[in-house]
């Protein structure tokens, strides 16, 4: 991995479009040790080829945890993923609550904490909830209004901190972007069959819907 990230360094080095380098999504180490000691080595690596672009390093445990973490690198971004239980389906529904609102934001600024003690700048590469599709749920309006509030909420706590984001994602199939494909197009036709099954087994664990084969042990 050390090397093949030698080789994309090498590759981008002088590209000015290029921003930075994610070396690693959501890395999950249970010892929690060995990451930070990885990002050195690999960021060493990286900054003997190139060391103009910046590093954009995800906490550890889907990008929420920062055990071990004692120095910021140079020219280095921390990286945070702000989603919350609340925006999926088997979370609890969002009703705009004064403890609601705090949850969220003690959640955040736990996140964050590292990068406040290292004065770097405050990244959350992703957050944004899923949203129920009106052909499985009979009220899917309620939710999803409810899910629309939810990120609002999140959108104004990024406000007050005056950080940096990138909601996930912005386009996709009609689960959890922005926006997404005609469900008539020939593309989504052509995965419809595919889609049904994974909809049915429940394998999109954090955007699934109930199904009869899962729920009821068929």
């Amino acid at each position: 991995m050390v090397w093949l990230w030698e080789q994309i360094a090498f590759r981008y080095k002088s590209n000015p479009w290029v921003a930075g380098y994610n070396p690693l999504n959501e890395p999950c180490d249970p010892l929690h040790y060995r990451l930070p000691a990885f990002y050195d080595r690999l960021g060493y690596a990286i900054r003997k080829v190139d060391p103009d672009h910046a590093l954009w390093l995800d906490g550890n445990t889907f990008a929420m945890e920062w055990k071990y973490f004692e120095k910021p690198l140079p020219n280095t971004v921390y990286a945070l993923h702000d989603y919350a239980t609340m925006g999926f389906p088997n979370g609890q529904p969002y009703e705009g609550t004064k403890e609601q609102k705090a949850q969220l934001e003690r959640q955040f600024t736990r996140k964050a904490e590292v990068m406040y003690r290292f004065n770097t700048p405050i990244w959350n590469g992703e957050f944004g909830p899923v949203y129920a599709n009106p052909a499985f749920s009979a009220d899917a309006e309620e939710i999803n209004q409810k899910r629309y509030a939810l990120l609002d909420q999140q959108l104004a706590i990024y406000d007050k901190y005056h950080i940096h984001f990138t909601i996930w994602l912005f386009k996709d199939i009609g689960l959890q972007g922005m926006v997404y494909c005609d469900p008539q197009s020939k593309w989504m036709k052509t995965i419809a069959p595919f889609l049904a099954k994974k909809r049915d087994l429940q394998l999109d664990a954090w955007g699934r819907q109930p199904t009869e084969q899962v729920d009821d042990g068929g």
